[in-house]
């Protein structure tokens, strides 16, 4: 369930879960049950059911309070993380009929990231006994001058679907490497 309250013209947003069909996770509470100590740390797993709202209600600010913290940026991309994201990359802007969706194919992604490496656009660092790829000063310019279509996985989706018209006699392949 998602809810988006507004306060003096500013939006919030919740979200919650509720179970439906418990499944398997009833012999996992009858499993904790039995167990002398229970962990502290199972309960904050828990999610916390939103409660029953109408569409329209007005509810009362109880308390609201300003929370100071810190973000934390993205966590870099290991080889195994950089590899899931491309086989999932830009799959929402590819049409349903796709043959393939993501960026290479599972054959070709290492061999993207091995040549990213050895032309000097990314570099692998480790930092407590995981390597990371980054991207060198190099590759960080490239990205910044590219024009944003040239970066966008819609584009691949795009050839994909061309280069599919292309090997079924569809499209000449002339006309493909023209455009």
């Amino acid at each position: 369930t998602t809810i988006t309250l507004d306060c003096m013209g500013h939006n919030f947003t919740a979200k919650g879960k509720v179970i439906l069909v418990p499944g398997w996770k009833v012999a996992e509470q009858q499993f904790r049950a039995t167990l002398k100590q229970q962990h502290e740390d199972s309960k904050e797993d828990t999610p916390k059911p939103l409660p029953v709202l109408t569409e329209g209600q007005e509810l009362d600010v109880i308390t609201a309070t300003v929370k100071d913290g810190k973000t934390t940026p993205p966590k870099h991309f290991t080889e195994d993380t950089l590899l899931a994201a491309m086989e999932t990359a830009g799959a929402e802007d590819m049409p349903e009929d796709a043959e393939r969706k993501g960026l290479g194919t599972s054959a070709t992604r290492a061999s993207i990231i091995e040549k990213l490496v050895k032309t000097g656009l990314a570099q692998r660092r480790t930092a407590k006994k995981i390597k990371y790829l980054l991207p060198t000063e190099k590759g960080a310019a490239l990205i910044a001058v590219l024009p944003e279509p040239l970066k966008s996985p819609a584009l691949t989706a795009e050839w994909e679907e061309q280069l599919k018209q292309v090997e079924h006699g569809a499209l000449p392949s002339a006309d493909f490497m023209d455009r």
